[in-house]
């Protein structure tokens, strides 16, 4: 954006009150937005994308798909097959059997923490402890997310 300042019209902002009122509408919006966003995923209808949420980050986002896959004992254990961990790594969600948080966090508890994911559960922790101690009264994400 700073790259832009230059071009953008400075006299018109100077001299048109509804030019300088838009960014302020902008910023009272915002907030507003985020209050929504946080009432309607927070009801019972949304409980079980936040438990799955929470547990499928390390498979789509992190390495625990080839940990899993290293350690075959494991996926035959929890009646998984290869095609199930490759399916779950790769967004289908869809699938109960395969996508239920209760099974992927078990899972994840016998495969123990990787340096990426000790790396992003301090990560974790610091932008909660940073949520809980600064002014933001909402967060975009329910409080069980950061959990």
């Amino acid at each position: 954006m700073g790259v832009a300042l230059p071009c953008l019209p400075w006299a018109l902002f100077q001299k048109e009150r509804r030019v300088q009122l838009a960014p302020d509408a902008n910023d009272m919006c915002h907030p507003g937005s985020m209050v929504f966003s946080n009432w309607s995923t927070s009801g019972p209808d949304w409980s079980y994308f936040w438990q799955l949420n929470s547990a499928r980050v390390p498979f789509m986002d992190f390495d625990a798909k080839a940990r899993l896959l290293a350690q075959p004992v494991i996926v035959a254990r929890h009646s998984l097959s290869k095609n199930d961990v490759e399916l779950l790594s790769g967004w289908f969600i869809v699938d109960r059997q395969i996508a239920n948080p209760e099974q992927l966090h078990s899972i994840l508890s016998e495969l123990g923490s990787s340096g990426v994911t000790a790396q992003f559960e301090s990560v974790r922790t610091a932008i909660h402890r940073s949520l809980n101690h600064s002014c933001f009264l909402c967060s975009p994400w329910p409080s069980s997310y950061w959990r």
